[in-house]
């Protein structure tokens, strides 16, 4: 189960994930895991502790024989100390099919937690190994102090601090003319110029623009166009279609814009659109999955992994710079003055699934075909959010004043 955080729980992940970009899960307490002292390891608490090099359940036995008990943290600044130091127990049981789960020892004693709490669930290094990391998201116990004391300070990369500065030096420049010269505008002309000045050669890698390590998403200032966060074609189910052609064809309609071919540019949300493709996210099975539902019921068309999605998201955004530019006609030339810009570190993978359950993040189709399957193209099949829910994916913004080379936490 995904939990979905109040709005001041989730004010408090954003206050965490300044200060730590670790990947993390949420786990909200019921009455029967406080009195029987289990928690169910589900898909996404399971793959925060793999990649926290915690425990990888896959390698643990049923049984007690199998039991594993290390060290842990629960953060609270209504404890004493407020840097717990607790046992936490990973295991398998015999019975249930061995369903994973963990304990937090002595969670009840410690009267840090009660029945309908949401738990943040992390890693961090502690005294130079590995720890799991709990804090309480319900009871307004974590203040900024104490996060400090314990995450510490979270440095931005030698590749962020050289990009800073040759933006920094761009946007001093002031208006600079259009790349591809005179004539009308489009969206990606901003972008195209912004990357031109930096040097960066227009590609189609899977990896970050600036040294394989930060992204740029450029855009002008007055454009409503949604956040693009990355493109990755589903898998398919072969009884429906064997790749996005012939998905296309399926499920598009009639182009208006190109005679002869069928187009598919649509949004696909966690409700149901006009054609009857809808999102939900199956932890289970660890798949975000796109239904196709009529008369006769709802039936899987495509869906992408867990595993694989996490990757592209990652290598896509461990820091991502947002810039946005101002624009003016000189004679028949457009101009962009890159003036204002937002970073952002590593997302949470968490984050990211709970937005596309909430509708937040969504998938959109961009793709065109004629009916006998030739002349494919696509604009990029991609998952897209609003600016408004980018706190919500990374946690930590950072609005850096380029002009006068300050930083606030001011709105762009």
């Amino acid at each position: 189960m995904i939990f979905q955080p109040t709005n001041s729980e989730q004010s408090l992940i954003n206050l965490i994930r300044t200060k730590s970009s670790a990947d993390y899960s949420l786990i909200r307490l019921t009455d029967t895991m406080l009195k029987k002292s289990i928690m169910d390891a589900s898909a996404l608490i399971r793959s925060t502790f793999k990649l926290g090099h915690i425990v990888d359940y896959d390698l643990i036995e049923q049984g007690q024989a199998g039991k594993k008990c290390l060290n842990g943290t629960f953060l609270s600044d209504k404890a004493s100390p407020e840097i717990i130091p607790v046992k936490v127990s990973f295991y398998r049981p015999n019975t249930k099919k061995g369903d994973p789960r963990f304990w937090i020892n002595r969670l009840k004693s410690l009267k840090v937690a009660s029945t309908g709490d949401l738990l943040y669930i992390t890693t961090s290094k502690v005294t130079g190994s590995w720890q799991p990391i709990f804090l309480n998201l319900s009871n307004n116990s974590i203040e900024n102090n104490l996060l400090d004391k314990f995450f510490g300070d979270n440095d931005l990369t030698v590749a962020t601090g050289q990009l800073l500065a040759l933006v920094k030096n761009i946007a001093n420049e002031g208006f600079v003319p259009n790349k591809k010269g005179a004539g009308k505008i489009v969206p990606k002309d901003v972008g195209e110029t912004f990357e031109s000045l930096l040097n960066i050669p227009a590609n189609q890698s899977k990896l970050a623009d600036f040294k394989g390590i930060i992204e740029l998403k450029a855009k002008r200032s007055k454009a409503k166009s949604r956040d693009t966060l990355f493109s990755m074609v589903p898998h398919y189910n072969r009884e429906i279609a064997d790749g996005s052609n012939q998905f296309v064809r399926k499920f598009g309609y009639p182009s208006t814009r190109h005679e002869g071919y069928t187009d598919l540019f649509v949004t696909v949300s966690n409700k149901k659109n006009r054609q009857g493709l809808f999102l939900e996210v199956d932890e289970a099975n660890e798949q975000v999955v796109q239904y196709y539902q009529d008369e006769l019921g709802k039936k899987a068309v495509a869906y992408w992994n867990f595993k694989e999605m996490r990757q592209r998201l990652y290598q896509k955004h461990n820091s991502t710079l947002w810039i946005l530019a101002d624009e003016r006609l000189v004679g028949d030339t457009y101009q962009f003055f890159y003036n204002k810009a937002q970073l952002t570190r590593r997302p949470s993978f968490t984050a990211f699934l709970t937005l596309i359950q909430s509708g937040k993040i969504t998938f959109d189709w961009r793709a065109r075909v004629k009916p006998d399957g030739t002349g494919y193209k696509d604009k990029g099949n991609v998952w897209r959010t609003t600016p408004k829910y980018r706190k919500d994916l990374f946690g930590n913004l950072e609005i850096l004043n380029l002009k006068n080379n300050k930083k606030n936490s001011e709105s762009y």
